[in-house]
């Protein structure tokens, strides 16, 4: 039985309920969607930190979601394989090769692969709610399986975004994945979380087809030189240069070093747990950050196994995050920089905060550590810990007047990735121990730490 079909059998019972199966020629245009599909990896110098997923549009161009490649570092773009991802095919790329549309969460990366693959072929509009779908990528909750995963579900609805909702659980490392229909054909591009213009976060969502037409035409009016799908000659691009017994005999020595290369490449990666805290599950938002921070011993949550995402954080505990993410060496163990702040757990890390310049305490003269943080304060004293540095975005959320004082501090927190998406920056919100996690998180990549 072919390999696509065997999966959407094993892996869409959907349609099995339905009495659906698809046709012979879906079959084929599933396998070429599979060959279409990229690894995204982000790497820190040698250090390969994170991954996202996308697919080809045409020979040269990969779609993928908005937040997969905005963070800073090096991104290298691998193909797809039955077996999972081809080590030996891959390129390196950096933002000269990257368009990011604010409008429709989608990027666009312009990248050549020296080996085969394939292109998906486009449905010709949006699916309908009910519309059975099934979503291919990379999850990160399996970090010691680099193979392409197939999750089903149907279609929901808009929703207040660019988005349409669909029932299909997709994991973090799945973003940017093709989102494909009973046809065989994409209907979308995967997002596995977004922040709605509410500032709520929404789960297991795709960017629907016409969103990612419309994009891929002004990228041909303006940089990528897309060819329309109908004028494309190929469903497979070979190496063109190479003959067959030369392509033969790549694929023979990709074969003999797949199992050493699988294995250096995943040796490379930080060791993200499966269970981080008994409150923080795998598909939880901000799951990733999180455990990344633990696996760094930087947070330990509470005694009994809990890291209580939704608590508030006081200023006490966001400074010790603080310090330990970015400048470890600088604790000193120093005590008695505020009258509020003696010889307390936390004043080795407000007084190294106090020497970096990064606080200055309140006008009587205190600190007040057990005080909770508001988010404009928060984003002030976190971008206060990294030296400031290339162009920052002029882009404020909606809800950030040009003039409030803290408007400088969020405008540099959304031009080093810290800050992401179209919501609401909620200035007056305490800072919730998920969020100051994801904050520092992303603080530490744009660092190159």
């Amino acid at each position: 039985m072919p390999f696509p079909l065997l999966h959407l059998l094993l892996l869409f019972p959907l349609l099995q309920l339905l009495h659906l199966s698809p046709p012979t020629s879906a079959v084929d245009l599933y396998d070429n969607a599979l060959s279409s599909t990229v690894f995204i990896a982000r790497f820190r110098g040698n250090q390969f930190t994170s991954w996202g997923s996308g697919f080809f549009v045409d020979e040269g161009i990969v779609v993928t979601n908005r937040h997969v490649i905005e963070l800073s570092g090096d991104y290298r773009v691998y193909g797809s394989t039955v077996e999972g991802v081809d080590l030996d095919c891959y390129k390196d790329v950096d933002k000269s090769n990257m368009r990011i549309s604010l409008e429709d969460d989608i990027a666009y990366i312009r990248v050549f692969l020296d080996c085969d693959h394939g292109v998906v072929h486009f449905e010709d509009h949006d699916p309908a709610p009910g519309t059975p779908i099934v979503v291919l990528g990379y999850p990160s909750g399996r970090p010691d399986v680099l193979t392409v995963a197939f999750t089903g579900g149907l279609v929901l609805g808009k929703t207040d975004g660019p988005w349409i909702a669909t029932s299909a659980k997709m994991e973090h490392g799945i973003s940017g994945g093709p989102v494909v229909a009973e046809s065989g054909k994409v209907v979308g591009t995967a997002v596995a979380k977004a922040l709605d213009r509410a500032g709520n976060y929404l789960t297991g969502l795709f960017v629907p087809v016409s969103l990612i037409r419309s994009g891929l035409q002004y990228g041909n009016d303006s940089f990528f030189g897309y060819t329309d799908q109908d004028k494309q000659d190929n469903t497979v691009y070979a190496l063109q240069s190479s003959s067959s017994s030369k392509r033969s005999a790549v694929s023979d020595q990709r074969s003999a070093s797949s199992v050493s290369s699988r294995s250096s490449l995943i040796a490379n990666r930080p060791s993200i747990p499966s269970v981080t805290f008994k409150d923080v599950s795998s598909r939880f938002y901000a799951f990733t950050e999180i455990s990344l921070l633990k696996q760094r011993g930087i947070i330990q949550g509470y005694s009994d196994g809990t890291y209580r995402p939704h608590n508030s954080v006081n200023r006490a505990e966001l400074l010790k995050i603080l310090v330990e993410g970015f400048y470890a060496t600088e604790i000193r163990g120093e005590e008695n920089c505020f009258p509020d702040v003696r010889r307390e757990w936390y004043a080795r890390y407000v007084c190294a905060a106090k020497r970096l310049g990064w606080i200055g305490g309140y006008p009587d003269g205190t600190f007040r550590p057990g005080a909770t943080v508001n988010r404009a304060e928060a984003i002030k004293i976190v971008t206060s810990s990294f030296a400031a540095s290339g162009e920052i975005s002029t882009d404020l959320p909606y809800d950030v007047p040009a003039d409030a004082w803290y408007a400088p501090f969020t405008a540099l927190g959304r031009s080093r990735g810290i800050l992401t998406g179209n919501g609401p920056f909620q200035p007056g919100k305490d800072l919730t121990r998920a969020d100051a996690a994801q904050w520092i998180a992303r603080g530490i990549g744009g660092e190159g730490q």
